[in-house]
């Protein structure tokens, strides 16, 4: 007898939404992600990591769906890019000439490599969610000391330009620069850091994802806890947040869960997915 489902596709954010900062998938949430699976919901992630760290960790998720990656700029699966949402090189040229007069850490994001003028900066930051089993993943990062540099490496595949700094100052007067260049969107995904994409970000990438696999979004759920997920939110039929969300993401979602390190996934999938 088959399982009632209310969804077809279940996207999950993955820091502070699927896992604390301790990256532990717990029983509960890997009991429930499988139980979907069985039931034939397509189980995926949506996150602003690359491919390499993004599978590492849905693997340990029992997840083996195409994944949202760099904040919907990319799907990727099996080692293919199916599809792919880029910033073009003349935005490029024009945010790097606008962060480096201010003396900004930043890397650019593309599907093979990440480029950044300030390796120690950005490489600290870059390691820090790029976690393999072997300490890193298998993108590299590249160092170029100038934009003149960094446009005609990355050409027309720039996914993602991330600012890195514990300065809230200097993210404040990137950000305000960076809001002047037409056809990109501005967030942020994490305290330290301001990112630009081309218009769309998750919830693009999820109707990207809805429509190559033939599902409605409207049976999607989405979970997600900040600012960046708002777009994977809006753009589902049941659009849930994590007890520890962002207020932002509370007033658009119309589903709360349990916080995260409550097994918040688990629940909703169980209320909401499943409808228990």
């Amino acid at each position: 007898m088959s399982m009632h489902r209310n969804v077809d596709l279940i996207a999950l954010d993955l820091d502070y939404t699927l896992f604390d900062e301790c990256r532990l998938v717990s029983p509960n949430n890997l009991e429930a992600i499988a139980r979907a699976k069985e039931a034939g919901i397509v189980v995926t992630v949506c996150t602003a990591r690359m491919h390499p760290a993004a599978e590492f960790e849905a693997k340990k998720a029992g997840i083996d769906a195409p994944l949202v990656v760099c904040n919907g700029g990319c799907i990727y699966h099996r080692g293919k890019v199916i599809y792919s949402n880029p910033m073009t090189n003349a935005q490029i040229g024009r945010l790097c000439n606008l962060l480096d007069p201010m003396g900004a850490s930043y890397y650019v994001s593309t599907v093979n490599e990440a480029i950044t003028n300030d390796y120690e900066a950005c490489g600290a930051y870059y390691r820090f969610w790029h976690v393999g089993d072997t300490g890193f993943d298998a993108i590299p990062l590249v160092t170029y000391s100038t934009a003149k540099r960094i446009v005609p490496a990355v050409g027309d595949g720039g996914l993602r330009l991330s600012v890195v700094s514990e300065d809230q100052g200097v993210l404040k007067r990137a950000r305000a620069a960076l809001e002047t260049v037409e056809g990109v969107e501005v967030y942020d995904s994490w305290y330290n850091n301001v990112e630009v994409m081309a218009p769309g970000g998750k919830g693009l990438g999820i109707k990207k994802l809805c429509a190559f696999l033939g599902i409605d979004p409207q049976k999607a759920m989405a979970i997600g806890d900040s600012s960046s997920d708002i777009s994977m939110l809006e753009a589902v039929g049941y659009p849930v947040a994590v007890g520890n969300a962002s207020k932002a993401l509370k007033a658009v979602a119309r589903f709360e869960t349990r916080a995260c390190s409550d097994d918040g996934v688990a629940h909703a999938i169980d209320a909401i997915a499943f409808g228990r």
